[in-house]
């Protein structure tokens, strides 16, 4: 009889017990997941903007043809700021010097060159590229010294040993590049592109590029 009675009662157990695991696994069944949060996402799935702030800035070195003379390169630096967005604004500045040497002259040229630039922009993962159309001025101001200038002076020679002048030209660049942020709001910025002057009557057609720092806030 005792035996009975625990046999009876291991057997309501187990019953009990499947009924509560089906009961269980059709209340799961029926349940919908919960939504995942946004913030858990990974950061793979959202589209993050590499420009946060409202301007970027951004200074370095700058190479070109020069606007008048027809050899050499401008050497230099430039800065520049810009705004954010797809289509934006920005100014620049630049101060370069070429040297030329002939055989009856040494010729050295400070350009300092202004820009109002149309920027066309877009993200890129941690970069952003940009097309960006500057026009503006460039101030030139050329030194000119003759090629033994003390000998000549010293045989009284009454040519012109030193001349100097000023020159402003009409011009600027179409550029293509990229800004890559490296460190927190630091970055890396390189253009390069076309560029053109008119002066003293003749259209030069030249190039330029500029590497250097940019502030991504």
């Amino acid at each position: 009889m005792t035996r009975r009675l625990l046999l009876l009662t291991l057997m309501t157990w187990l019953v009990a017990g499947a009924a509560s695991a089906r009961a269980s696994a059709a209340e799961a069944a029926t349940t919908p997941p919960e939504p995942v949060p946004v913030a858990a996402l990974p950061a793979a799935a959202t589209v993050s903007d590499a420009r946060g702030g409202p301007v970027a800035l951004d200074t370095g070195l700058v190479i070109a043809r020069p606007a008048l003379l027809g050899t050499g390169m401008v050497r230099g630096v430039a800065a520049g700021v810009s705004g954010a967005g797809w289509l934006t604004w920005g100014l620049r500045a630049a101060w370069g010097q070429a040297l030329e040497y002939t055989e009856h002259w040494a010729i050295t040229d400070n350009e300092v060159r202004l820009r109002a630039v149309g920027l066309l922009q877009g993200n890129a993962g941690r970069g952003t590229w940009a097309l960006r159309l500057g026009v503006g001025a460039s101030a030139i101001y050329t030194t000119r010294d003759r090629a033994q200038a003390g000998r000549l002076g010293a045989a009284g020679s009454t040519e012109e040993l030193h001349t100097t002048a000023w020159t402003l030209a009409p011009g600027g660049e179409l550029e293509v590049g990229v800004t890559l942020r490296v460190v927190g709001t630091w970055g890396l910025a390189l253009f390069v592109g076309p560029s053109l002057h008119h002066a003293r009557g003749d259209t030069i057609v030249g190039w330029g590029g500029h590497v250097g720092l940019a502030w991504l806030p």
